[in-house]
């Protein structure tokens, strides 16, 4: 029975970005979500609260995926691994370029997204700080560099890479190298 509800609920997940990409979060209404998903609009509250519970899931398992297949991978520990990182999140949002865009530009627009564009940095900023508590360890980072104000201003930068992809003054393909540079710098 877990397995199922499991399954059900990454689909309904699933379901979620998909509608996200095509109408965008302020047109997304909860009944649409049901009707997508499957489900009862009282399943949809009883499971997740809320559309913007079920958005905010939606989004966190997305780049909860992308930051999980960080782990050990054989890539080399330092400024190339944050680099790896800053890749695949790159690749990971282009990817789902529309769902992306999307997210993005409710991001900057609707004001109930804050606290899903806060819980996304926050999870960004924590992989980062392990990253960088690790080059820190292995002595490729000086000890006077505070962690989480690093980590946070290499978020910034990958914030604003991913703004400016959003409203198109960067390409698809531009994307990676762009965040990669502001990472870099």
């Amino acid at each position: 029975m877990s397995e199922q509800n499991q399954e059900r609920g990454d689909r309904i997940l699933e379901a979620t970005r998909e509608l996200l990409a095509e109408r965008g979060y302020a047109e997304v209404t909860v009944r649409e979500l049901a009707s997508r998903c499957g489900v009862s609009v009282p399943t949809l509250y009883n499971r997740f609260g809320g559309k913007d519970e079920l958005i905010a899931r939606a989004v966190q398992s997305q780049f909860l995926r992308v930051l999980g297949s960080l782990e050990d991978d054989g890539e080399p520990i330092g400024h190339l691994r944050l680099l790896a990182l800053v890749a695949r999140i790159a690749d990971g949002i282009v990817e789902l370029a529309d769902y992306h865009r999307a997210l993005l530009q409710a991001f900057s627009q609707v004001r109930e997204t804050g606290a899903i564009h806060q819980n996304l940095a926050q999870e960004l900023i924590s992989a980062l700080i392990v990253q960088l508590d690790e080059m820190r360890r292995r002595r490729q980072l000086c000890d006077w560099v505070a962690l989480d104000v690093l980590a946070t201003q290499i978020t910034t930068a990958c914030i604003a890479a991913m703004m400016a992809w959003s409203a198109g003054g960067v390409s698809d393909a531009g994307l990676r190298p762009f965040m990669e540079h502001s990472v870099g710098l």
